[in-house]
């Protein structure tokens, strides 16, 4: 047989072995596979590959979250409870009911005094008075009080004190207005005595064409959480909390002013308007610390005089005021 015929021949019979040798290539993919399980195994399986569910959080107690928030809340100053000072920054406008002889007087005010809860401050003041009568005498229709004041107050464990002091110009602004210029002040000191009285003490310069001091002292008393007694001469107050947010008050007061005008018959004088006040009002508590009251005070042992030598009396009346106090 030639050689090139071997050669073929051995070529043939390699090609055909290695095929016969060779597995299909499905079954070789089978065998690769893992082998089946049963369904038993497989519910296994399932249930222990399931993912963990993540922890669920407690259940919140909402009576005590909402305690919390309120703890966190700034509470609205318990007006009958905390330290006041003797006086406070407010703003009102007041009817002195009366007219002919009688004097009355409509009244839009604010004082220069500090906020409560204001350790120290300068304040400006303003008052404008609308007058009618007397007939028998000669008083301007209107009157007015421009007033620059400062006031410093703090507590020291059981010492507290207010002092203030203040230039005011009481006129017409008419004729001249230089007796009408004042310099009213305080110094009031707070002595706390127990857990429900201070003692308080000092003097009051009113600076006034009739009166020019007045001395200041008595008792603050808070015999229950919804009671206030100010029992402090000149201005004694009782307070009477009726809800949390309404209270009743009681008090008096000296009332009046001293005012430089000019007469009718072209000079000038000083006046003095006074009273005696005894008020009842009804009080509104804001949630932000304000205070709004409605007063009705009865008004007697009612006077005006006039440096030059006028002096009379007047008959009693009613005052009706709205009040905004801070």
């Amino acid at each position: 047989m030639p050689r090139s015929c071997l050669l073929f021949v051995g070529m043939f019979v390699s090609l055909f072995a290695t095929s016969a040798s060779a597995q299909p290539v499905s079954q070789t993919l089978t065998d690769m596979e893992p082998p089946l399980l049963a369904p038993e195994s497989q519910l296994e399986l399932s249930q222990e590959s399931t993912l963990p569910a993540f922890d669920e959080p407690a259940p919140v107690d909402m009576a005590v979250d909402a305690e919390a928030i309120n703890k966190k809340k700034t509470p609205v100053t318990d007006m009958l409870q905390d330290f006041h000072g003797y006086r406070y920054h407010s703003s009102w406008t007041g009817w002195i009911i009366g007219d002919g002889d009688q004097f009355g007087m409509v009244t839009l005010a604010s004082n220069h005094y500090q906020h409560r809860g204001v350790d120290s401050g300068i304040g400006v003041g303003m008052q404008f008075h609308l007058l009618a009568g007397p007939e028998r005498t000669d008083m301007p229709p209107r009157v007015f009080d421009f007033s620059l004041g400062y006031q410093k107050r703090e507590v020291h464990g059981d010492l507290g004190y207010d002092v203030a002091y203040a230039v005011v110009a009481s006129s017409d602004f008419e004729g001249s207005s230089r007796e009408g210029i004042r310099f009213p002040s305080h110094a009031v000191g707070f002595l706390r005595v127990n857990a429900i009285t201070e003692l308080v003490f000092g003097v009051d310069y009113l600076d006034r064409g009739d009166i020019k001091v007045l001395p200041v002292g008595g008792l603050i008393v808070l015999p229950h959480p919804d009671v206030r007694f100010e029992l402090v001469f000149p201005r004694p107050r009782m307070v009477f909390r009726l809800t949390d947010k309404k209270h009743l008050s009681i008090g008096g007061e000296l009332g009046g002013g001293t005012w430089a005008i000019e007469r009718d018959a072209l000079f000038d004088d000083l006046t003095t308007y006074r009273d005696l006040r005894l008020s009842v009002g009804l009080e509104h508590v804001k949630d932000d610390g304000k205070i709004s009251a409605f007063e009705i005070a009865y008004l007697f042992d009612r006077r005006l005089e006039y440096t030059s030598g006028v002096e009379y009396g007047l008959n009693d009346t009613i005052m009706l005021r709205m009040v905004e106090s801070y």
